[in-house]
């Protein structure tokens, strides 16, 4: 009796609120989202540091793993699948390899399913053993343009860039936000992916030589199918899993949000996103529920779907507009990280995310709920002085600031942020005394500090001039 009762006890403690409100005879009010434009003419925050790539120092043992991902025990992934010749008396990784030292650039096309990335990182595999090191672009943060060689990458300078699957990466990255400041309303928050992307490989030559420079990029390239007017492979199987359970276009959905907010895939996220999604009153919500976990245990046996490979979720018809669901999302990842540690060390790329789609009090109690696990966190505190700084909450954010700072006193940006908050203070001796430590630490911060709005309440003090100007 206690197991048929305990699905039921759960459904409740899931819904505990949904089902009370409804009980009591009160209904949820309608909400009004009131959007408004509060940004001025300054610079945005700096956000954390946080460097792009994935280092892969050379002769790594773990690269395939790290690329391809899968499990040591999965005789199906791909990294455990033994590298066979595609076409009779061809060697396409061979041939890769010429074309890649005559062009030292160069883009594998082709369509979903097709191997493109397993013969990439063949390539890349075979490079670093030669000594290269590879830098692989991870998604969901923001390529910046190097002023110099980060020290991330260490003193090798062989260096073997790998992009694999750009149409993935490029419309991820549609709705990034620059952490370079606004100087006017006219200016772009926005910078696409393909700009910064070849601006970042262009100085990276001239900060090494060109000769030492690798670029090995994968895309899908399915203008045309392969047969006009049919469905591709993974088009199929994804009609074929909604014919069977038509929840699992929840589930799918619910894939493509916790990606676009790089929460990782567990059963335990998976499942209440897709019941987020899905809805309805009630006796919906109890259908839900039930149809929902099948369809889940169906989609992890057939389809892997806690593993999705290239192609696999973008076969669905559209992608999820992560903002509808900003403010629910929210919620649920809250509720998450009371029970799960793995969500727990996920909410800080979490709120940097509603950072940049300036949801800045939604980042906030988001950055709050991970302080309660991780106190002494710099980099949480520091993620939440920007977003008191965006909420023009000044004093909080040079508290939180001053937080971070006694955990890592050489957070360089946590003292250019205060420096810009004392600046928009006026409080010219306060600005001046964090901005100088600031460039002690960093020097690209005085030249930054030269055009950056928040200082033009005290740009005409000769301190300030002095500063800047050495």
């Amino acid at each position: 009796m206690f197991n048929l009762l305990q699905p039921i006890v759960d459904f409740y403690i899931n819904n505990k609120e949904f089902i009370n409100n409804l009980l009591s005879g009160a209904f949820p009010a309608i909400v009004g989202v009131l959007w408004w434009l509060i940004w001025r003419h300054r610079q945005r925050r700096i956000p954390e540091k946080n460097f792009a790539f994935e280092v892969i120092t050379p002769k790594s043992q773990d690269l395939m793993q790290r690329i391809l991902g899968g499990k040591d025990d999965d005789p199906l992934a791909d990294r455990n699948i033994v590298y066979q010749e595609r076409v009779a008396n061809r060697h396409i990784c061979n041939e890769l390899k010429r074309q890649l030292e005559k062009d030292r650039w160069i883009l594998i096309l082709g369509r979903t399913g097709l191997g493109k990335t397993r013969e990439a990182a063949e390539l890349v595999n075979h490079l670093n053993q030669e000594g290269w090191t590879v830098l692989y672009l991870k998604l969901g943060e923001w390529l910046d343009i190097p002023a110099a060689m980060p020290r991330e990458i260490g003193t090798n300078r062989k260096l073997l860039f790998f992009f694999d699957d750009l149409n993935q990466k490029m419309y991820a990255s549609r709705h990034e936000i620059s952490p370079e400041a606004e100087k006017s309303l006219a200016e772009r928050f926005q910078v696409p992916l393909q700009e910064r992307l070849l601006q970042a490989l262009n100085k990276y030559e001239e900060l090494c030589e060109p000769t030492e420079i690798r670029v090995i990029a994968t895309a899908r390239n399915e203008t045309h199918s392969e047969d006009p007017g049919k469905p591709s492979p993974w088009e199929k199987r994804y009609k074929k899993a909604v014919e069977k359970y038509s929840v699992s276009r929840y589930i799918y959905d619910a894939v493509d949000l916790l990606q676009q907010f790089d929460i990782p895939l567990y059963r335990f996220t998976v499942e209440p996103t897709a019941r987020m999604l899905a809805a309805g009153n009630f006796w919906q919500r109890l259908w839900y529920y039930w149809q929902i976990r099948k369809a889940t245990n169906y989609l992890i046996s057939a389809e892997r779907i806690l593993e999705p490979r290239d192609g696999q979720i973008e076969a669905k018809p559209k992608q999820v507009e992560a903002g509808e669901y900003t403010l629910p999302f929210t919620r649920l990842i809250l509720q998450l990280a009371e029970k799960h540690q793995e969500i727990q060390t996920s909410l800080l790329s979490f709120s940097w995310n509603l950072i940049n789609s300036k949801r800045y009090q939604d980042a906030l109690r988001c950055l709050n709920k991970a302080l309660t696990f991780t106190p002494d966190s710099s980099n949480i505190l520091f993620a939440k002085g920007n977003a008191l700084f965006d909420l023009v909450r000044l004093e909080e954010a040079i508290a939180s600031y001053d937080q971070a700072l006694n955990f890592k006193p050489d957070k360089d940006e946590a003292w250019y942020n205060k420096a810009c908050c004392y600046g928009l203070q006026g409080s010219i001796n306060l600005a001046i005394e964090n901005l100088q430590q600031a460039i002690n630490l960093n020097p690209e911060y005085r030249e930054m500090a030269k055009t950056d709005a928040d200082f033009d309440n005290i740009r005409e003090y000769q301190q300030f001039q002095d500063l800047i100007s050495h």
